[in-house]
């Protein structure tokens, strides 16, 4: 059974074997839609130049600071204009993800952005998956499209799904895109020297045909990249997958069926991995399965209601705030709220899931929501560097405590703990000599907090984000 607490750590150093999440505060979507997370917590913005019915994605860099965003057609820099080159991308504002930006492993100015064309309602249906690229030194420092890679095709046909996740290596990205009139899954390495137009492939799973709404559905890699899960819309059904990050294999298909008849679009996992939460619009319901138990039939028989949606149910995307947030269109006009889970690694209904849980202003949503690489949300403590791979700290919502855990460390030295906000004022200082120790904490406002651990071997510090 996989831990039950949110490990929710932001780290001040990040090097290549970290994983951060402010690449993911800034969230541009649907009618002139915006969430900004810097906070901590989700605030609507609505300085978006963006109109989008279903895919897009956005990108920060690693201080937090918003880059640019896309519809897979447009592409806005941060000042919320076009980008000279920004247009004519091979995308599609009806694309379930339509786009996905990936920063170029060992760069900090340059991006790709990969696009699926929408597979329903169009003449030509499909023209599949490309790729272009961004260089953030060009424009004056506000970014521009590479004229020389401009759509580089990768896909002649495919279905409307776009994820990646980080390689096992810890530097480079796998994107993975799904033939159409196949079962195969279509693996891309990115590195520091480009794109790999060569896939690796795996042939897996149902074959997407049929009607040109079958290439409508979310794709998601779990935070942890382990597994991968599908929806595949008027076939009505979700399919998970086993993933090796190492090898980009996918493997192991379980077929998720509800026991009606519906259509399949939106799904996200939680961010212990431990379950997967999947939306269908013709019951306008949200439910769950339970992944812990890792056996086909336990999964398929685990799936309980945990909400009703008010319109049609959209795309689910995890947030910096360990939440996942849903997209539900009501009318023609888009609709202003967004729902929420609030503490998706819980089973059943204490997940908590709301409706219309955070406003959007003058913004709306529609049916998309950002589209990002699941790894931005894998919340693990990790080290600062590999002499501190014996030292973790963990907020657990649940019972409002710190979890620290020094295995390995020289256990006759205590350790000293302090808790500052970044006003710098001290609200805890405690020391603990156990290898496995607990933090009750008083109440605290959500927020960012700087973590200090110091002890004669080390010293230690992590900004950590606790949420109420």
């Amino acid at each position: 059974m996989k831990k039950k607490f949110y490990t929710l750590i932001f780290l001040i150093f990040c090097s290549a074997a970290s994983i951060c999440q402010p690449q993911a505060y800034h969230w541009y979507f649907g009618n002139h839609g915006g969430l900004d997370f810097s906070s901590g917590s989700a605030v609507a913005v609505n300085n978006s130049a963006m109109s989008t019915d279903e895919g897009c994605s956005s990108i920060s860099d690693a201080s937090g600071n918003l880059l640019f965003y896309t519809n897979g057609a447009d592409v806005y820099n941060f000042l919320h204009q076009l980008m000279p080159n920004g247009t004519g991308l091979l995308g599609h504002i009806s694309s379930t993800q339509s786009s996905l930006i990936v920063q170029k492993p060992g760069t900090t100015d340059h991006f790709y952005i990969f696009t699926s064309d929408a597979g329903a309602y169009l003449d030509p249906p499909n023209i599949g998956v490309h790729f272009s690229e961004v260089d953030m030194n060009l424009n004056s420092g506000s970014g521009d499209v590479i004229a020389a890679t401009k759509n580089t095709v990768l896909l002649n046909t495919a279905a409307e799904k776009l994820c990646a996740t980080r390689h096992a290596n810890g530097s480079d990205i796998w994107v993975l895109a799904h033939g159409w009139n196949d079962s195969t899954f279509y693996a891309y390495i990115v590195t520091s020297t480009g794109v790999n137009v060569i896939p690796d492939s795996s042939v897996i799973g149902s074959v997407h045909n049929g009607s040109d709404d079958n290439t409508i559905g979310q794709m998601k890699f779990s935070p942890q990249g382990d597994k991968l899960a599908l929806a595949v819309r008027i076939a009505g059904f979700f399919e998970l997958f086993d993933f090796n990050n190492a090898t980009g294999a996918v493997s192991n298909s379980i077929l998720l069926q509800i026991p009606q008849f519906l259509t399949a679009y939106g799904l996200e996992f939680s961010p212990d991995g431990s379950s997967l939460y999947v939306s269908t619009d013709s019951f306008n319901s949200l439910y769950q399965y339970d992944l812990s138990s890792g056996n086909p039939t336990a999964i398929i028989n685990s799936l309980i209601t945990v909400g009703t949606i008010s319109g049609g149910a959209g795309s689910l995307q995890l947030a910096p705030d360990g939440k996942i947030y849903m997209a539900h269109y009501i009318g023609t006009n888009g609709n202003q709220y967004l729902g929420r889970i609030n503490f998706p690694n819980i089973l059943g209904n204490g997940c908590n899931f709301v409706n219309n849980a955070v406003n959007l202003g003058t913004g709306k949503s529609y049916f998309g929501l950002p589209n990002f690489i699941s790894s931005y949300f894998l919340f693990t403590g990790i080290s600062e560097n590999k002499t501190l791979n014996y030292f973790s700290v963990y907020y657990d919502h649940l019972n409002n405590s710190l979890k620290i855990n020094f295995d390995h460390v020289d256990r006759n030295s205590a350790i000293a703990i302090r808790l500052i906000d970044l006003n710098g004022k001290e609200i805890l200082h405690e020391t603990v000599v156990k290898v496995n120790s607990e933090i009750i904490l008083n109440e605290l406002k959500t927020g960012i907090y700087i973590f200090e651990a110091e002890n004669r071997e080390f010293n230690f510090n992590r900004k950590i984000f606790i949420y109420r």
